[in-house]
């Protein structure tokens, strides 16, 4: 019996010793367990000194606070959010709002959990937060019209407005602007075979248009370079004038100045003779 005792106290003491040993090898305030360590979060590996970090590192609590369930803290690489940082900003919210204490903000009309839902469908049909567009229109909102044939969006109208190439007309720039043209979306002018020189009623209203309107141009231009011209001139011939009447005046002066000079002379030999 004293042996079996004496067995019994050293397996319980060696026992005692192995947990001792397991409970020093695990780190980071863990539960240790004969069979190992059990890690709090975000703390992991066989001594829980590994963090679980995915995209980040370990911060000060007072740098970073995540939740108030685990012992310490990850600080997130931007772009990441999550207590391991292993949920990606931009996914997070669709990139419609930002994250603020782990609820997204939405963006004006968009909504959601994640802010993947819009509460508003202008050109479309509006089905379980999501805007199905008609034809001719797209973005979230349907609100943006699609110009073909290379057409533009008028900024001026909120994108609203296509602004057509010569020829094409229509809300979408989807139609020909003249009549005796081929077909939808090539529309170039047709010549019929009675004339060789033919070209539609519409095209000839348009090029006597653009001719007036480079006439009136042209005259316009014209104006203005004659009256800048006149200006010139005008200036110019002052200047001379005033040239002119400055160079008599000096001629005079100088004249005078020898008329006098010559009288002094004079004077002074009448005075020297009598």
């Amino acid at each position: 019996m004293a042996n079996r005792s004496s067995l019994i106290q050293a397996a319980s003491v060696e026992n005692s010793t192995q947990f001792e040993d397991i409970r020093l090898e695990c780190k980071n305030n863990n539960t240790p367990v004969t069979t190992g360590c059990i890690c709090p979060k975000p703390w992991i590996g066989p001594n829980c000194n590994e963090t679980a970090c995915v995209h980040g590192q370990l911060a000060d609590q007072e740098n970073q606070s995540v939740s108030s369930n685990i012992n310490h803290y990850c600080q997130c690489n931007a772009g990441w959010t999550g207590e391991l940082c292993d949920i990606r900003l931009a996914k997070k919210c669709s990139g419609r709002g930002i994250l603020i204490n782990s609820t997204c903000i939405c963006n004006q009309f968009y909504a959601g959990e994640s802010c993947n839902l819009v509460v508003k469908c202008n050109n479309g049909d509006h089905l379980n937060g999501l805007c199905t567009c008609h034809n001719g229109w797209t973005g979230d909102f349907c609100d943006k019209i699609i110009c073909q044939q290379n057409g533009t969006l008028n900024v001026a109208a909120n994108n609203t407005v296509c602004v057509c190439h010569p020829q094409y007309t229509g809300q979408f720039c989807d139609s020909c602007l003249f009549n005796n043209t081929a077909s939808y979306p090539e529309c170039q002018e047709l010549f019929l075979p009675t004339s060789t020189t033919h070209i539609g009623h519409h095209a000839i209203d348009f090029l006597k248009q653009e001719v007036f309107l480079s006439l009136t141009v042209a005259t316009i231009l014209i104006g203005i370079i004659m009256i800048f011209i006149v200006a010139l001139m005008c200036v110019f011939f002052g200047l001379t004038k005033r040239q002119t009447r400055i160079a008599r005046q000096v001629e005079i002066d100088q004249r005078e100045e020898v008329r006098m000079q010559l009288k002094a002379k004079k004077a002074e030999d009448d005075r020297y003779y009598n």
